[in-house]
């Protein structure tokens, strides 16, 4: 019956968006002499502007981990149950890393991108908010697992 079901959604959403079988048949050697070409003939000039590339994605994990770092050291520990000074600020940053960590780098990058522009900072700013959503959890709880007497 699932079957049945799945078999009738497929056909009705490719008469929805007017799948075309003999087209799409027709055309598909275009496809292979494409992938054929992108996969036999390298453009060995891209390299140095590739490594360049790898590069800066490697340095934009780097400062957006350092920065988060910075930024969840004092959101941790306000955070952290026995040691945020009132219950309504330990609840609000508790929230705001709940919300940091609940949207995926990629939705962030889409709001940072429309706020800034293109280019490495947007995914900067999206890797930042992100990781300090995480960091601030992590050492939020690590804090509360930690007995006030062992401190002592």
């Amino acid at each position: 019956m699932g079957f049945i079901l799945l078999l009738g959604a497929l056909v009705s959403t490719a008469v929805l968006v007017e799948l075309d079988v003999l087209r799409l048949l027709q055309s598909s050697g275009n496809l292979w002499q494409f992938l054929g070409q992108l996969l036999t003939v390298p453009d060995w000039a891209y390299i140095p502007k590739l490594l360049l590339k790898m590069l800066e994605t490697i340095e934009m994990g780097i400062v957006s981990t350092a920065i988060a770092l910075l930024l969840s050291l004092p959101l941790g520990v306000l955070a952290a149950r026995n040691t945020s000074p009132h219950p309504v600020l330990y609840h609000c940053i508790r929230n705001l890393l709940n919300l940091m960590r609940a949207l995926p780098e990629l939705v962030w990058a889409l709001v940072f991108v429309s706020a800034v522009g293109l280019g490495p900072l947007p995914g900067v700013m999206a890797l930042i908010f992100v990781t300090t959503g995480f960091l601030g959890k992590f050492l939020a709880e690590s804090i509360e697992v930690v007995d006030a007497n062992g401190i002592m």
